[in-house]
């Protein structure tokens, strides 16, 4: 049998080490603890870019309030 080079031998090891996980690609190791921590920051952003929207509709709906009451007691002092 002839040697192979290091390099031939550690692929191959590498090629079968990975054949019976079902991740997708083979040397790439899935951490569900890192997936969810990037899912609890993508939650934490999203939360925190709610809470601003709402806060922005709210001031803007409590202008458009206002400017109506303005408008209105303008139009009956005429």
């Amino acid at each position: 049998m002839p040697r192979l080079p290091l390099i031939a031998v550690q692929a191959c090891w590498t090629l079968h080490s990975q054949a019976g996980k079902p991740s997708g690609m083979a040397g790439q190791s899935s951490s569900k603890g890192a997936a969810s921590k990037a899912k609890e920051t993508r939650e934490e952003r999203l939360k925190k870019a709610l809470k601003a929207n709402m806060a922005r509709r709210k001031a803007q709906a409590r202008a458009r309030a206002e400017n109506e009451t303005t408008q209105t007691s303008g139009k009956e002092d005429e």
